[in-house]
C-alpha cells in the first residue's frame, strides 16, 4: 500500500499482483547484450544429423529435468539419436540421481556443470534446441537468451514463457511431457528444420536499451504525479 505501483515482468506476473497494488506496469526483464549479438551465420546452413538439445538451470522439482530426461530416454529407445546436455550447478536432488542411474551408460546425456556467460553462449551456439519445461515461470530468461542465439525452443506453456515466445519462429509450447516427447520426435523426424528470425525480435523486445527506456518513461510518469507519503 505504500507504493505507487508495481513492475510486472510478464502478463502472468501482472495478473497475480494486479489486485494487490494500485497500478501495474508491464516491464520485462532485459536480456544481456552478449546474448543478442549476431548469432552464428552458419546455423541456417547446418545439416543436423545428430541434434544437440540443451537444458539450462538448477536441477529441481520445478524445472522438471527428471521428466525431461525420462522423455528423452523414451525417444532414444524409439530409435532417435541425439545429444542431451544439462547445464547448471551440481545437484544433490535425489530423484535426479535415480533418473541418471536408470539411463545407465547411454552416451547421449552430458552434464556440463555451471557455465559462466561466455561458456553458456558457446554452448547455445553449438546446440540446436533448448528444452525448458518448468512447472511455473514468472519470466523465463533462459528462453529469451536461447532465442537471441537463434535456437529452436521447446518449452512448457506457462507463465512468462508465453510472452517471450509469442509470435517468434522456431518455438513450440506444450502442456505435458507426453506432448513434449511427441513434438520433439516430430522435429527430429523432419530433419530438425531451422526457422530464422528470433534474434531481431528479442532485440526489439528485451535489449537493455529498450527496457531502460521503458523504466525512464515510468519514472517520468510517476514524478509528474503526486506521490503518496508512506505512513
Amino acid at each position: 500500500k505504500r507504493v505507487r505501483g508495481t513492475f510486472a515482468n510478464s502478463r502472468h506476473t501482472e495478473m497475480l499482483v494486479r489486485k494487490r497494488t494500485p497500478q501495474t506496469w508491464l516491464v520485462p526483464n532485459p536480456i544481456r547484450s552478449s546474448f543478442l549479438k549476431s548469432p552464428l551465420e552458419d546455423r541456417a546452413e547446418k545439416i543436423i544429423e545428430v541434434p544437440k538439445f540443451l537444458c539450462v538451470g538448477r536441477i529441481d522439482e520445478n524445472k522438471r529435468q527428471v521428466e525431461i530426461l525420462t522423455a528423452f530416454q523414451h525417444l532414444y529407445l524409439q530409435g532417435h539419436r541425439f545429444v542431451l546436455q544439462f547445464a547448471g550447478p551440481e545437484s544433490s536432488y535425489e530423484p535426479w540421481r535415480i533418473a541418471l542411474g536408470e539411463v545407465g551408460d547411454h552416451s547421449y546425456v552430458e552434464q556440463l556443470g555451471f557455465l559462466d556467460e561466455p561458456s553458456l553462449i558457446a554452448a547455445m551456439d553449438q546446440a540446436d534446441a533448448l528444452v525448458h519445461f518448468p512447472l511455473e515461470e514468472s519470466f523465463g530468461l533462459v528462453v529469451g537468451e536461447a532465442l537471441g542465439r537463434e535456437m529452436a525452443v521447446f518449452a512448457s506453456n506457462v507463465g512468462g514463457v508465453r510472452d517471450i515466445c509469442d509470435g517468434v519462429p522456431g518455438t513450440c509450447l506444450v502442456d505435458s511431457v507426453v506432448e513434449l516427447e511427441k513434438v520433439i520426435a516430430d522435429w527430429i523426424g523432419r530433419a530438425c528444420p531451422y526457422l530464422p528470425g528470433a534474434n531481431p525480435i528479442m532485440v526489439s523486445r528485451y535489449s537493455p536499451e529498450v527496457i531502460a527506456a521503458r523504466h525512464l518513461d515510468i519514472y517520468r510518469e510517476i514524478l509528474n504525479e503526486e506521490v503518496p507519503v508512506a505512513s
